[in-house]
């Protein structure tokens, strides 16, 4: 028996008889035999592939602690596995009446030798022949095979003597042990789900363990805390805090340790040659398939020696995958990356996982266990000299540890930097290092900095040809890549060759390739080839085989469990059944894709978002689609120039169906032209589709026309019939002639339900079926644009389902789009006979509604009885799914029979609610709060986002803006959330002050530096040292401070006026301006090279115009009384050139001057509107204004006016004429 040699410090006991087996429910045996001396042994089964060796080291460390019996002997049992066991003579099972600390003791003596038990049950404590509760020391919960398990340990926490405590505590309750109610309560505390409740208890009960210095809720409040400072123990108890709460809500929590030998890999406590260089293999590699839709990773004791795995953080907190948490502990905080930072008190070691083999026993440390078997925690500094610190260099860059490597030149190979380099993006670094016998390495470096023709050059017969393939499609050249890869005739390059088969218009031949390749695959590769498949046969109109084969690799998918391969088959199977019109199943496989897309940080050649968002706005869910798009965009534009053309594209695509052909145009044009450069014979096709659907929509038809003549053209010779049918369907939507030119045609269309049912409408075959159908798609866009074209059908409720689709596209439109759609699709469309002529002029119903208003007004009655009068459904003042809009100053919502008719009758309720103070318009009751921004705009929630990206970075900002847009608002929000927030927030107007005293203002100036100064005196820069200096209207700052207020942000130096000596400053610049620096630095005003030094960010405030949304809650925020509709809609109908300065002092003066509790509409005082520059106003028109609401608010008397206005009647009643 080799494995019994490793256990030499136990001697082999031979079992004579087995005189009783135990089985307990966790999966534990127990056994009572006689050895060949005839005493009884009581023993506990262990694996026959236990690690006897360690096992061996534990009862070494245990060995003599009181209360503490370690197993002597260790015999082969016959059904396999080993038997550890004691001698029990005279020994006997705990009975009912022993006290908690006769359980506790044990514990807190291994405690003392950093131990831990982890695998208590009840048969682990046994009675002595003296009567003593003593605790077997089995060893084989540190091996990894505990049972009773505290929480923190079955989410991966830290074990220690808490861990203990609950499964000793559970232990005594099951068996009955505790006689004690209150030791039964203390008990009850200690084997609680509450990590913080268990730390309580055990400090009661005399064990010194300390307690969590955080709620577990803070912990997990934000998407990425640090927890620094402090002991490394006090660390690890947040850990197990955290933990343990993330489990009881049913999170997965993953928790990663940092081993000694874990120095500068991308990823600790992970087995070795895992590579991690991506969020989303983070995400792969700490979670695997687990589920979860929230997550908690805890990364503990990082150390500034991982700076991959800092990197990848930084990405994570910035794509913030929804559902994921993540905790790092450590001594410091890694400076790159923003996050939430709870500080321990105290200063402490790191503690690092050291092999049982490894460590030092006599020094301060814990072992616990890992995935590898049990470890020590030991301080760093304890870890002796000669112990490696790190994996081989070769494993390291397997791992993906690129920038520790980039940054330790001399301790890896040329090639192993060089690569690093290249894989970090740092091409030109990379090709400087590169040795010169890595011909193929620096032919990547320099295909990667678009040196093409420069890689070719290096590049033979012999080298990879999926790289010279990848060259040759760089440069344009797609046949000669073609041929690289055909003539290499490797199943490995499948995919790539078929794909330049569906670019070069050659799909035939790629689906017999992809076909063959088939017979031989399985797994993801078989998804792969696939979904390849399937684009091939959408080209070719092959929809049934198509909708087959990405159902296939759908179901392969599922059962390999492999995420990225089930993103890519959703999406090719929702892409199938989009063209065959089952949009809401396409939808839904595009919304799962998106969201494993998200949730696992994964990022595809073509990313999901692009077919929901096609999808969304086909269905007419602009709101939806605008916030998709504006994700997408992030993602396409860091996706390098390919990246780039598809935005084109996609942007070319929405301005089609939004009617914006004169804006849109460009984007279509250079997306064409980008990909004929490339090319991409399809996208060049599809840019050219775009771009003749908009020359039509911008009035040059004619051209329009040759466009999508040339894109069906495009078609015919790719084989792509899709193409071929959109085209056409354009040609036949804007042809005069229509039987003559679709004669033949409609066939055709059978596999495609849209394209077909447009035909239908084009041909007026069963026109109005086709209308409806498409309604039921839902293809809002296409039959409202259709009903323009051809006109509305005769059926009434098909009328008011079209209307109703229109007013809702409308609806989510911004005023400029909404503004380009009617101007480019909306033709009168002709009212049909009023059914409800006779409700109009129904005399009771208009009675009734009477009596209600009087009714409402004395507040006795309410909108449910209006509901009752008029026979509707529901009657609101929030807006509901499904409802009808009652336009008025405050609308109502209704929804029943005939309710889009009913609507008039309902603009009388509606005036007499809007006349009385709104709830919502209540003065502001939130003043407390900490952010200075009001509004919940998307230019607002942008700005927002911004300034919670960047400002813990001590980076400059720019801010620009008209004025009174915020700008120092802005800054103050800024500088409060920055690491500067305890210094001083020191603003400058640079307009106000003269230019003769500006350098003394800003840098001070000595004694005597000029007349009138007879003592030194500090610059804004030191008053603001260790804060931030605000610059407002840094474009009126004179050209030579430009010069040396550059000088000292460069250098961080400084020179007081009249003095020599130079000063350092600290200060985070952040500056604003109402100018276009641009412009002043095209005429030689501004510096170009001051403006790049403070514009690393730049935040633009849009005008209050621009963000009417906002304006509701800027008038609460303002207002002292609550305001009426009536002042509200009056407030809304102004241009605002005085931004929200001008409205806070209009909201201001109108609480000063309203005589009631209520701002109404006579109480608002504006400005005149006219040509005037920027909104000004005379003197005559502003004193005419003043006069005549004075006027007004006497109620018409003038004699009364003019003595308020202590002024003669005659020149009142010349104001009042004039």
């Amino acid at each position: 028996m080799i494995l019994l040699k490793e256990a030499e410090s136990m001697r082999r006991v031979k079992i004579g008889n087995i005189s009783q087996r135990i089985h307990s429910s966790e999966n534990l045996t127990h056994v009572f035999f006689l050895d060949s001396s005839g005493k009884t042994r009581f023993g506990r089964k262990i694996p026959s592939d236990a690690p006897l060796k360690q096992l061996a080291i534990l009862y070494q460390a245990a060995e003599g602690l009181e209360h503490i019996i370690v197993p002597d002997g260790i015999s082969p049992l016959p059904e396999g596995g080993f038997c550890l066991s004691i001698d029990w003579n005279g020994s006997s099972s705990p009975a009912q009446g022993i006290h908690m600390r006769e359980i506790i003791q044990p514990l807190a003596s291994l405690q003392t030798a950093g131990l831990s038990h982890l695998s208590i049950d009840r048969h682990s404590f046994i009675k002595d022949c003296e009567g003593l509760i003593k605790l077997v020391f089995w060893g084989d919960g540190l091996l990894g095979l505990g049972r009773n398990q505290a929480p923190e340990l079955v989410s991966g926490g830290i074990p220690g003597i808490i861990s203990d405590l609950f499964a000793a505590a559970k232990c005594s309750l099951e068996s009955s042990w505790l006689k004690d109610i209150r030791e039964q309560k203390a008990a009850s505390e200690l084997c609680s789900k509450n990590y913080e409740v268990r730390c309580s208890a055990a400090e009661k009960a005399g064990v010194l363990c300390g307690k969590p210095a955080f709620r577990p809720q803070t912990l997990l409040s934000d998407d990425l805390t640090f927890i620094t400072s402090g002991s490394w123990q006090a660390r690890d108890r947040e850990i197990n805090s955290a933990v343990c709460l993330a489990a009881e809500r049913g999170w997965a929590c993953r928790v990663l340790r940092h081993s000694v030998t874990d120095q500068g890999r991308p990823l600790p406590g992970v087995a070795e040659g895992t590579v991690t260089t991506s969020p989303e293999q983070l995400i792969r590699n700490t979670f695997g398939s687990k589920g979860g839709i929230e997550k908690l990773l805890v990364i503990s004791e990082v150390s500034s020696d991982q700076p991959d795995l800092t990197a990848i953080i930084r990405k994570l907190h910035i794509l913030s995958p929804p559902g994921l948490h993540i905790i790092v502990t450590g001594q410091s905080v890694p400076d790159t990356v923003p996050g939430k930072v709870l500080k321990l008190a105290g200063k402490g070691e790191t503690a690092l996982d050291v092999p049982l083999q490894m460590a030092d026993m006599t020094l301060n440390h814990k072992i616990v266990t890992s995935e590898n078997g049990p470890v020590a925690r030991i301080p760093e500094t304890s870890i002796p000299d000669n112990v490696e610190r790190s994996l081989s260099g070769e494993t390291l860059f397997l791992e993906g540890g690129w920038r520790w490597i980039a940054a330790n030149p001399d301790l890896f190979t040329g090639e192993q930097v060089a690569e690093s380099l290249f894989r970090l993006g740092r091409y030109r670094e990379a090709l400087d290092s590169v040795p010169s016998d890595c011909t193929t390495l620096k032919a990547e470096i320099l295909a990667g900095m678009g040196r093409f023709s420069d890689s070719l050059e290096l590049l033979n017969s012999s080298s990879d040809p999926l790289l010279v393939s990848r060259v040759y499609t760089g440069l344009g050249e797609i046949g000669e890549a073609l041929k690289t890869l055909e003539m290499a005739n490797s199943s490995a390059f499948l995919t790539e060759l078929a794909n330049l088969y569906d670019l070069s218009g050659k799909a035939a031949a790629g689906i017999s390739l992809l076909e063959n390749g088939l017979k031989n695959a399985s797994g993801t590769e078989k998804v792969g080839l696939l979904c390849s498949l399937r684009n091939l046969e959408m080209r070719l109109g092959l929809i049934h085989k198509a909708l087959e084969h990405a159902e296939e690799a759908v179901l392969i998918s599922r059962q390999t469990s492999d995420v990225e391969s089930l993103i890519k088959s959703l999406q090719a199977r929702g892409r199938t059944l989009q063209v065959t019109g089952k949009w809401k199943e396409a939808q839904s496989d595009f919304q799962t894709a998106v969201l494993l897309s998200d949730e696992n940080v994964v990022s595809m050649e073509r990313p999901a978002e692009i077919d929901l968002l096609d999808i969304e706005i086909r269905m007419g869910r602009i709101a939806e689609a605008a916030i998709i798009f504006e994700n997408l965009a992030r993602k396409l534009l860091n996706g390098g120039e390919l990246g780039k053309q598809m935005l084109l594209m996609l942007k070319a695509n929405l301005g089609c169906y939004l009617g914006c052909g004169k804006k849109a145009l460009p984007h279509a044009l250079k997306a064409e032209e980008m990909a004929s450069e490339m090319g991409l014979e399809l996208y060049s096709g599809l840019s050219t589709l775009y771009a003749g659907k908009l020359n039509i929509q911008a009035g040059n038809s004619r051209r329009g026309i040759e466009l999508l003549n040339k894109a069906m053209s495009t078609g015919h010779i790719l084989g792509d019939k899709h193409l071929v049918w959109l085209a056409e369907i354009e040609l036949l939507l804007n042809s005069e002639s229509v039987e003559k030119t679709a004669e033949g045609r409609l066939p055709d269309y059978d596999q495609f339900p849209e394209e077909n049912l447009i035909v239908r409408v084009i041909l007026n075959d069963q026109r109005q079926d086709s209308l409806s159908a498409l309604l039921d798609l839902p293809s809002p866009f296409v039959a409202c644009r259709l009903a323009d074209r051809y006109g509305m059908p005769e059926d009434r409720l098909l009328r008011n389902r079209l209307q109703k689709a229109r007013d809702g596209i409308l609806s989510q439109m911004s005023e400029e789009i909404k503004s380009d759609y009617l101007s480019t699709f909306i033709t009168p469309w002709n009212d049909s006979e009023d059914p409800a002529s006779a409700l109009r002029n129904s005399l009771d119903l208009i009675r009734k509604q009477a009596l209600w208003i009087a009714d409402y007004c004395e507040g006795t009655v309410g909108l449910e009885t209006l509901e009752n009068i008029l026979e509707l459904d529901r009657i609101s003042t929030e807006e509901f799914s499904g409802s009808e809009e009652v336009s008025h100053t405050w609308p109502l919502y209704i929804s029943g029979n005939e309710s889009n008719l009913t609507a008039e009758f309902l603009l009388p309720a509606a005036a007499v609610i809007a006349s009385l103070p709104s709830p919502e318009l209540q003065p502001n009751s939130s003043k407390k709060s900490l952010s200075r921004l009001v509004g919940d705009s998307e230019e607002m929630n942008r700005i927002r986002n911004a300034i919670e990206r960047f400002a813990p970075e001590d980076i400059p900002v720019l801010i620009t803006g008209e004025t009174g847009t915020g700008k120092e608002v802005c800054a103050l929000e800024i500088h409060d959330r920055s690491k500067r927030k305890n210094g001083r927030f020191v603003p400058v107007d640079c307009g106000a002050i003269p230019e003769n005293l500006m350098e003394s203002e800003l840098f001070g100036a000595a004694a005597g530096a000029y007349t009138g100064i007879s003592a030194s005196r500090t610059g804004l820069l030191e008053e603001a040292a260790g804060g931030t200096l605000f610059l407002d209207e840094i474009g009126n700052l004179p050209l030579l401070m430009q010069v040396k207020l550059l000088r000292a942000l460069d250098s961080g130096t400084f020179r007081r006026l009249g003095e020599t000596r130079e000063r350092k400053t600290d200060v985070r610049i952040i500056a604003a301006t109402n100018s276009t620096l641009e412009k002043l630095m095209n005429q030689g005003i501004f510096r170009s090279d001051l403006y790049y030094r403070i514009s690393a960010v730049r935040l633009h405030l849009p005008p209050l115009r621009d963000r009417f949304s906002d304006l509701k809650a800027l008038a609460a925020h303002f207002a002292e009384k609550p305001l009426s509709p009536g002042a509200l809609k009056l407030l809304m109908g102004y241009s605002w050139p005085g931004n929200v300065r001008e409205l806070r002092n209009v909201i201001k003066l109108a609480a000063i001057t309203a005589e009631e509790a209520v701002i109404r509409k006579c109480d608002i005082t504006l400005a005149i509107e006219g040509d005037k520059a920027d909104g000004a106003v005379t003197l005559r028109d502003a004193i005419r204004v003043h006069v005549t609401e004075t006027v007004n608010r006497c109620n018409g008397n003038r004699a009364m006016a003019a003595r308020v206005l202590q002024c003669d009647p005659k020149t009142l009643r010349k104001y009042l004429n004039s």
